[in-house]
């Protein structure tokens, strides 16, 4: 299980059947500040911050709705996603979620201008755009 619980971070789950796949969202939690990850293979989950069932938020098999919630913390920003809190961005209006792709994104993510989104938000973005696909 987790070893090094990351504050703010939902408990939450993925199914991912492909073994290969399952390892790179493994690895990419390594990144990201994870010391210890779960997988349980008899269900081809990957576990986040929970040593029980009780309560953990289930992704299905969405990997980036687990991303999302699985990168939430108090200490960085990366690979979180953000709720633009003003209208003087030209591309992003208020209520917009924003997506810090990593240290190299140089965009400011600083209140007054954004919050960081809750996991209520990211569920409910990650649902607006698989509706849009449909």
């Amino acid at each position: 299980m987790i070893t090094d619980m990351k504050s703010l971070t939902p408990p939450c789950f993925v199914r991912v059947e492909n073994p290969a796949e399952r390892q790179k969202l493994i690895n990419w939690m390594f990144s990201i500040g994870y010391h210890c990850v779960a997988s349980d293979i008899s269900d081809e989950s990957v576990v986040c911050n929970t040593v029980s069932m009780i309560g953990r938020i289930d992704c299905g098999s969405n990997i980036e709705l687990f991303k999302a919630l699985a990168a939430m913390n108090d200490s960085n920003d990366l690979w979180q996603y953000h709720v633009c809190l003003t209208d003087h961005w030209s591309d992003v209006a208020v209520g917009d979620l924003i997506l810090k792709r990593g240290e190299d994104d140089e965009r400011i993510f600083w209140e007054p201008l954004f919050r960081k989104a809750t996991a209520d938000e990211i569920i409910e973005k990650m649902n607006e755009l698989k509706n849009e696909k449909l």
